[in-house]
Parts: C-alpha cells; structure tokens; sequence
C-alpha cells in the first residue's frame, strides 16, 4: 500500500494538464462537492449509503484538492505537520 504522500504526488501527477487559469474552477468544485455532503446528509436516510456517498465525496474533494497543490507548487506534507504541531500547541496551553 502507498504512503499517503505518495498517493498524493500520484493524483498530481495524473492532473498535469492543470493550469493557474483553473484554481477558481477547482475552489468552485470543493464548494460544490461541500454542498452535496450537506445534501447527502439531508436526504439519504440509509446510514450504509450515506457513509458510502459521503467517503466518496470526501475522496473527490481531496483528489480537487491535489490540482491545487500542484498548480501553486505547494507540498502539503509540511503543511500540515506544521499545522497539527500548531494545533496541539494551542490545545496544551488551554
């Protein structure tokens, strides 16, 4: 099984074709893919389907997530090391 950075370069790398004129077309996309989960949770009542309708919601929203990344060059990996280790900060000094 790949690490999840490696699963991420493999989703940038299969969106090559992305240029900084399609970061608003992406943002719009996440929005819209928000709004279905809010749907999703209005209106399926069966909690197997919604769970299933909403991991791939989340698993979509993350691969639009991947064209970002590599349109603004930006390696999340640090990111959001640095962002936890923030977090856990703030929560010790509560």
């Amino acid at each position: 099984m790949k690490t999840f950075e490696e699963l991420w370069n493999d989703c940038e790398k299969s969106q090559v074709q992305l240029t900084l004129s399609y970061i608003n077309s992406l943002l719009k996309e996440i929005l819209l893919k928000i709004n279905m989960i809010k749907n999703i949770n209005n209106k399926i009542q069966s909690v197997e389907a919604k769970k299933e309708a909403i991991e791939f919601m989340y698993g979509e929203m993350l691969y639009t997530m991947t064209g970002i990344s590599l349109i603004e060059n930006i390696n999340v990996y640090p990111l959001m090391n640095k962002v936890l280790q923030d977090k856990l900060k703030g929560n010790s000094s509560q």
